[in-house]
């Protein structure tokens, strides 16, 4: 039986049906009725309402993967396997294999659906672009003023971080001059009593 080649709606309204149904391409193009995958291609190509409904049907598809999903996750029944020890005694194991290909076919079905519908089920959820790219932002820094250096380029530069500050100020603040009324800013010569007069010898 020859495979349709001619575009109909019909066709493509059953071929977007069940792909919204969760199924792939290839498995809904093993229907002999369904045209191969190089035709839908080229119809892909050619005819942008096809392009649009077969885009749409994808992306209904990330739902019908997510009941899938936990159809999986449920099932257990072929999680235990029954074996036979000999002499009349069985034992029951976890059927490992079994298990880690419930996982593969979860995982495959995830990695799917965040592909198709990330607003919805990517890892990091996108509440703001719609899936968008959103712009770079630029980043803007002050440039030095060119005459505020001039006015301090007489004074010393103190830091790195602190070009144009006037030495004394910072010596102000990080080495106060002592009071000369303290003890502290009273000479230590032992050739000064503590009025200031020469002591006697």
């Amino acid at each position: 039986m020859a495979r349709p080649t001619i575009y109909t709606q019909e066709l493509a309204d059953k071929i977007c049906s069940e792909l919204a149904e969760g199924k792939s391409l290839r498995t809904v193009c093993l229907a002999d009725e369904i045209p191969d995958k190089s035709t839908i291609f080229n119809w892909l190509r050619t005819n942008k309402e096809f392009l649009d409904q077969y885009t749409r049907a994808k992306i209904e598809a990330s739902d019908a993967l997510a009941d899938e999903i936990q159809d999986i996750a449920d099932d257990g029944s072929n999680d235990w396997m029954e074996i036979n020890m000999g002499h009349g005694q069985t034992k029951i194991i976890c059927y490992r294999e079994h298990v880690e290909r419930s996982k593969l076919r979860i995982e495959s079905r995830k990695w799917i659906m965040a592909k198709m519908k990330p607003k919805k089920y990517g890892d990091k959820l996108d509440l703001t672009s719609d899936g968008k790219q959103l712009p770079t932002p630029i980043l803007a820094y002050a440039l030095p003023n060119n005459d505020s250096n001039q006015e301090n380029s007489g004074h010393e530069e103190t830091d790195s971080g602190c070009a144009g500050r006037d030495i004394s100020v910072k010596d102000s603040v990080n080495n106060p001059v002592p009071d000369s009324s303290s003890p502290v800013g009273q000479e230590t010569n032992p050739d000064i009593n503590r009025v200031g007069e020469l002591s006697t010898p």
